[in-house]
């Protein structure tokens, strides 16, 4: 088990990511852990005899189980309980674009736990085990996570992060992070391509015979310059986005240029979700071209707007959430579900 991790580890930490750590606990250090004393009462209250076992109360037939536990689907780590301690995962696909932006570029979110180096879960036992088959994982588990009592947690307002930004929605029309996240390269792209070409000061002249080029390029998502925009995201340091990003805006703040290049944007990108986000920062621009690029995704992405909770996790267990996404960057507590002999066990140790 060890040597497995380790040369996972090393492969992740070859591909830019931060690799985590496990470290197998005994359940006596799990009662010595005053620590994280208010997630284990928690879990205790969800407990209830049944001959000599224990069993949680998803298990029972109760119609609307309050939402105080945290829960993720992972595989098998073949130890139980441990204490886990999150790395940072490369990131690889479209929607992970906004992962960086959230993690690591937007100033709304600098003071929140980043989902790039957090533990994700959630209050729905039910939404968990959907999870035990994901990606390449295959008959996973479902564990209890207890984090410490005063570690800050992230709460979505919805059960799903990627669907729940309702101020975008509201504000673009745009419905999802994957939506959101095609509709950003589109736009990134498309001036990607402009400024990369040297036109944007010559554009009046130049357009012409520029337009059938960019055409092509920006025909579909799988141009070159949209993935050039897309590994922007996914391989290259916060300093190069930001230059990228900054280069784009510049030329945006151009009234001449910005004016010219609209009716053309219009034209090249087809009028559908992928063209809503680049229309929105145009018309920011041309209301006021002060307002810079990551201003106007700021205040898309603001967590206050989108109903986003930042809270200790000692304040989550008092509160009523519905079914939502948790996640947390601090170590916390595993413990699996299913394992009835550590549960019982747990249970009668802790009250003597």
């Amino acid at each position: 088990m060890g040597n497995l991790l380790g040369n996972i580890n090393i492969i992740l930490a070859a591909a830019g990511s931060k690799p985590y750590t496990i470290k197998e606990l005994t359940i006596g250090d799990v009662l010595k852990m005053s620590n994280y004393f208010i997630g284990i009462k928690e879990l205790l209250k969800k407990l209830n005899k049944s001959g000599d076992l224990i069993y949680a109360d998803f298990k029972l037939n109760i119609k609307d189980p309050p939402h105080t536990l945290l829960y993720r689907a992972s595989s098998d780590k073949g130890i139980n309980p441990f204490l886990f301690t999150p790395g940072k995962r490369a990131l690889q696909t479209k929607s992970n674009i906004i992962t960086k932006l959230v993690s690591d570029i937007l100033p709304s979110w600098e003071n929140i736990p980043k989902r790039s180096n957090s533990v994700i879960c959630t209050n729905d036992y039910f939404e968990a085990i959907n999870y035990r088959s994901y990606g390449f994982r295959r008959n996973g588990v479902v564990y209890v996570i207890i984090p410490s009592n005063d570690t800050y947690v992230a709460v979505a307002p919805k059960a799903d992060f990627w669907y729940s930004f309702s101020y975008i929605e509201d504000t673009t029309g745009l419905t999802s992070i994957n939506l959101i996240s095609n509709s950003l390269l589109t736009f990134l792209g498309f001036f990607y391509y402009v400024v990369d070409r040297d036109i944007a000061s010559d554009i009046i002249s130049e357009w012409p015979n520029e337009l059938l080029r960019i055409k092509g390029n920006n025909q579909n998502n799988d141009s070159k310059y949209t993935d050039a925009a897309k590994n922007l995201f996914l391989n290259e340091s916060n300093a190069t986005i930001l230059h990228v990003i900054n280069a784009i805006d510049q030329a945006l703040s151009n009234k001449k240029f910005r004016d010219s290049i609209k009716p053309i944007y219009d034209i090249v990108i087809d009028n559908g979700p992928q063209s809503k986000l680049g229309h929105y920062i145009i018309k920011k621009k041309s209301v006021d071209s002060n307002v810079s690029i990551i201003d106007i995704l700021d205040d898309l992405f603001d967590p206050d707007k989108n109903g986003f909770d930042i809270i200790p996790y000692s304040h989550f267990v008092n509160k009523v959430y519905p079914s939502c996404e948790v996640w947390t960057n601090k170590p916390c507590i595993f413990i699996e579900v299913n394992d009835a002999k550590f549960l019982t066990e747990l249970y009668y140790r802790f009250r003597r």
